[in-house]
């Protein structure tokens, strides 16, 4: 396939309208906030559409730095009428650039169908499906670019070179809203949420991601028996069930986190000592909001899609890879070779090392 690539500058100072294509999955939209941050810095008055599905839009409708969410069906391309709606929507916008940092066919097809001239997505490997075909300016990442956060920045480095090197890898931030900080306070003041705590959730999408709930449960007494509190958090009722099976399991400082909004999960994170869970949206949530993570990996890597930025731990036994089909339903089996002392010696590190310390622990070693 020829590589067709189209070149149009806009001058810091021009205002053009941007369309970005990540879809789906919370926490790699949460990860893709830096690269709109980016775009803002260089342009400030630019206008940054977001198309994206349920539930994102909960999450990050109030960003600062995104003009305006473009709600999408989920399976719209199964819905001529629905095709027709957004191709309608998009013209009349008047899209300049749309940045496709999902690459799959359902992204690239609204930067096709908003008849945007510049049309950015990856190729190579994390091109997939037809987006290669539809959008036509393609970028390949280095083999040492390996993080999402990283690969999605690099899709801009030739419209606005360096500004997207971000030192220190300090750009990840998700603001609060007064509604959700409020809420929490609310929460604290009638003693549902302890003063001081560790936030634990046991969720996991995939089943190859799940560490077993006994295990999470005695990592939570290790964590009362130091007197410091453990809410363990939950979204739907087969995660509620895991929860409250860890709960029951535990002594009272222990407890069941109160249902929450996307928002309400975010200043539950933020005003806790730390996170513990596995590669998850909630996780990303926890980064995004300033706080330290503890988090295990197994079918992931936590050099390609972990907590971003300094100060987490992140434990893995080894990488188990299986075809990509495969990968989500697989059975857990190197998440079952992380230990619960393994845990429990990172959970201590964290709390004697505050935020003082800057390290990834991956297989068990100091990185």
């Amino acid at each position: 396939m020829p590589h067709r690539s189209v070149t149009i500058h806009f001058p810091p100072q021009s205002q053009p309208h941007i369309l970005i294509t990540r879809l789906s999955h919370i926490g790699d939209c949460v990860l893709t906030m830096p690269l709109v941050e980016a775009l803002k810095r260089h342009w400030p008055n630019c206008r940054i559409t977001w198309a994206m599905e349920s539930p994102g839009p909960k999450l990050l409708a109030h960003h600062p730095a995104i003009d305006q969410i473009l709600p999408i069906p989920r399976d719209y391309l199964k819905n001529p009428r629905a095709i027709w709606k957004l191709r309608a929507q998009l013209r009349a916008a008047k899209i300049d650039i749309a940045i496709d940092p999902q690459s799959l066919t359902k992204s690239a097809a609204l930067g096709w169908l908003s008849g945007a001239p510049l049309r950015l997505g990856f190729g190579g490997r994390y091109g997939k499906e037809l987006s290669p075909w539809l959008n036509n300016h393609r970028v390949i990442p280095s083999d040492s670019i390996t993080h999402l956060v990283d690969r999605s920045l690099g899709l801009i480095d030739e419209l606005i070179g360096q500004e997207t090197k971000l030192p220190n890898q300090a750009r990840l931030h998700l603001p609060l809203t007064e509604a959700a900080t409020q809420w929490f306070v609310d929460q604290q003041v009638s003693g549902a949420i302890p003063q001081r705590y560790v936030v634990l959730n046991p969720g996991a999408s995939w089943p190859s991601k799940r560490w077993e709930n006994e295990r999470w449960a005695e990592v939570a007494e290790h964590l009362a028996n130091e007197h410091l509190s453990v809410v363990v958090t939950w979204a739907g009722a087969e995660e509620k069930a895991w929860a409250e099976s860890i709960v029951n399991a535990c002594g009272s400082q222990v407890m069941l986190a109160p249902d929450t909004t996307l928002l309400q999960l975010a200043a539950l994170c933020h005003g806790s000592d730390f996170f513990l869970g596995c590669d998850t949206g909630p996780m990303h949530i926890a980064a995004a909001v300033g706080k330290r993570c503890v988090v295990l990996f197994g079918p992931t890597r936590p050099e390609d899609s972990g907590p971003y930025g300094p100060h987490h731990v992140c434990l893995q036994a080894w990488h188990q890879t299986e075809q990509s089909g495969k990968k989500k339903l697989a059975e857990n089996r190197a998440m079952r070779d992380i230990t619960v002392d393994q845990v429990v010696d990172s959970c201590q590190t964290v709390m004697k090392q505050g935020q003082t310390d800057n390290r990834w622990m991956i297989a068990g070693q100091t990185a």
